[in-house]
């Protein structure tokens, strides 16, 4: 089996995977560029492969093997305003390639698939809908020795309300913070935020001009996998607010930490919470801060959401994944 990279990664994938009966090839071609749909091609024929999968939407062309790709969402068409017309025209143009040429197209959810059928009729009957996994990580309880660590070199006090995820305008971080200072809670309850700050977002803007307000937020910025473990098994709910996920890791992530998940009734979010968590209109603001209230006063409730969430949380496995994917495969080569 061979991994096809670019340069920059091969070192990294080489060491993750070459033990485990893979080689390693490097592809120069720049990413996401002309040159690279071709040099693929011709490596996957000079290797006379059985099945290439991309796992992104950028399907070679003019291959002679059969072809898997993985298309995760259409961010780049639904949410034109964060890519440049070069990239915009790229992403339409690829998608719909990859749409009309590969053997079977992966999907993250059921959202994504409908999405997809009706922006690109051609990919109707290949798509497989394929739910991604979660680190086992997330659910190695830590001891209190270890939570008081965390805490304390990171400057948190519980409870506190966290949000995992980008600032990015679909994020609809606005409505969060909208949401949190209209809770009964915000005085009490910090509201935590780990990756991009969140005070990047546009819309946040207003909100951090109130310093009493802006006191009543945590940004933690980007941290380790072992640190978003622990941040995540310290808090009292997670929210996700976003307008358009094509899967949503935050919200099973919090599950496997056993946390209580509250997110918005848009794209896959509501499929993948399903009945383990709580779920809200995206353009309301007092439905958010009632929940978030609710969460907050209603102990037996967090109990009762985070044994639903333990249980949901067991379909979404690499395991599993990797087995559907296996076969997509073997579907490919029928």
């Amino acid at each position: 089996m061979t991994l096809f990279a670019a340069e920059s990664d091969a070192a990294s994938l080489a060491a993750q995977y070459n033990n485990q009966g893979w080689t390693t090839e490097i592809n120069a071609s720049p990413k996401y560029s002309i040159r690279e749909l071709f040099s693929l091609s011709t490596q996957a024929s000079a290797q006379k492969l059985d099945v290439l999968h991309c796992p992104h939407y950028t399907l070679p062309v003019g291959l002679d093997c059969r072809s898997v790709v993985t298309i995760h969402d259409l961010i780049q068409l639904r949410f034109p305003q964060y890519f440049s017309l070069p990239q915009r025209t790229y992403a339409k143009l690829m998608i719909g390639h990859a749409c009309a040429h590969a053997d079977r197209i992966i999907v993250d959810s059921r959202f994504t698939q409908t999405d997809i059928e009706q922006e690109f009729p051609s990919s109707i009957g290949k798509i497989e809908t394929i739910p991604l996994g979660v680190s086992e990580h997330f659910g190695r309880r830590l001891s209190a020795q270890e939570n008081e660590q965390f805490l304390a070199r990171f400057g948190l006090t519980r409870p506190y309300l966290l949000y995992v995820g980008s600032a990015k305008i679909h994020k609809n971080i606005g409505l969060l913070l909208e949401g949190y200072r209209r809770s009964s809670i915000s005085k009490d309850v910090t509201l935590v935020s780990a990756g991009e700050p969140i005070s990047n977002n546009s819309e946040a803007v207003r909100f951090f001009a109130d310093e009493s307000f802006r006191r009543s937020i945590k940004e933690l910025g980007r941290i380790s996998d072992a640190d978003l473990a622990s941040v995540y098994q310290n808090a009292m709910a997670v929210v996700l607010p976003s307008r358009y996920e094509g899967f949503g890791f935050s919200v099973v992530e919090a599950m496997k930490a056993g946390v209580p998940v509250i997110g918005a009734r848009a794209a896959s979010i509501p499929e993948v919470i399903g009945d383990a968590g709580l779920l809200f209109d995206p353009d309301s603001a007092d439905e958010l801060a009632d929940l978030i209230t609710k969460i907050a006063d209603d102990e037996e409730l967090r109990r009762a959401l985070v044994e639903k969430g333990s249980e949901h949380v067991r379909q979404f496995s690499w395991q599993a994944c990797a087995e559907k994917t296996m076969h997509a495969y073997l579907k490919a080569l029928q």
